[in-house]
C-alpha cells in the first residue's frame, strides 16, 4: 500500500504543480539570416569606359575620319565616300611616321577602306565597318595617351557589331535607330 500512496502522492503533486504528460516543446528552429542585399553592379557608361586617345597626330586624323564614316553609315551625313578616301590618304601618310606595329594596322585600314569604297552596297559597307572598327581600335591602343579625344568602344550583341565613339550620345552605324542594345566595353 505504501507504493500506492507514493504513486498517488506523485500524481497529486504533478497535477497540483501544473504538470502534464505532454512532451516538452522542441527547441526553436535554427534561423538562417539572408545575406544583406548587394548593390547592383555598376553599369558601364561612356564616363567609366572612355580612355584618352591618341598619342599622335596621324592616329587622331584617322579617328576623325573613322567617326565621320560611322556617322555616314548611321545616315547622319552623306560624306562617306570622301571619308573613306580620306582615311586611306591619312593612313598612307602615317605609315612614314609611325612604328611597325602601327603600320600593320594602317595597312589593314587601307585595305578595308578600299573594299568599302569599291562596294556601294550599304549592307556590305557595314560588314566591312566591323573590320574597320577592329583595325582602328587596335591602332588607337598602340597610340596611348594624348588629350585630343576620350574614346570608348560600344558593342551591340543583337547586331553583332562594335564601333568607337567620342561622345556619350550614341549613334548606330549599323542602321538600327535603336541604340538600347549598346553596351560600353
Amino acid at each position: 500500500m505504501r507504493i500506492f500512496s507514493v504513486l498517488l502522492g506523485m500524481l497529486f503533486i504533478g497535477v497540483a504543480c501544473g504538470g502534464s504528460e505532454t512532451p516538452p516543446a522542441p527547441p526553436p528552429a535554427a534561423t538562417t539570416t539572408a545575406p544583406p542585399p548587394q548593390p547592383p553592379a555598376p553599369v558601364a557608361s561612356y564616363a567609366t569606359k572612355a580612355f584618352p586617345c591618341c598619342g599622335d597626330k596621324r592616329t587622331n586624323q584617322i579617328v576623325e575620319e573613322y567617326l565621320d564614316i560611322a556617322e555616314g553609315l548611321a545616315g547622319l551625313n552623306n560624306k562617306i565616300d570622301g571619308n573613306i578616301t580620306a582615311i586611306d590618304g591619312v593612313s598612307q601618310a602615317a605609315r612614314k611616321e609611325l612604328g611597325p606595329a602601327q603600320v600593320t594596322q594602317l595597312l589593314a585600314i587601307e585595305q578595308i577602306g578600299r573594299t568599302m569604297h569599291a562596294n556601294k552596297d550599304l549592307t556590305a559597307r557595314r560588314a566591312e565597318f566591323k573590320k574597320l572598327t577592329a583595325a582602328v581600335l587596335a591602332l588607337v591602343r598602340l597610340s596611348p595617351g594624348g588629350t585630343e579625344y576620350r574614346i570608348a568602344e560600344v558593342y551591340c550583341a543583337g547586331l553583332d557589331g562594335a564601333w568607337l565613339t567620342t561622345k556619350a550620345e550614341l549613334i548606330n552605324p549599323y542602321g538600327a535607330p535603336d541604340t538600347s542594345c549598346a553596351v560600353y566595353r
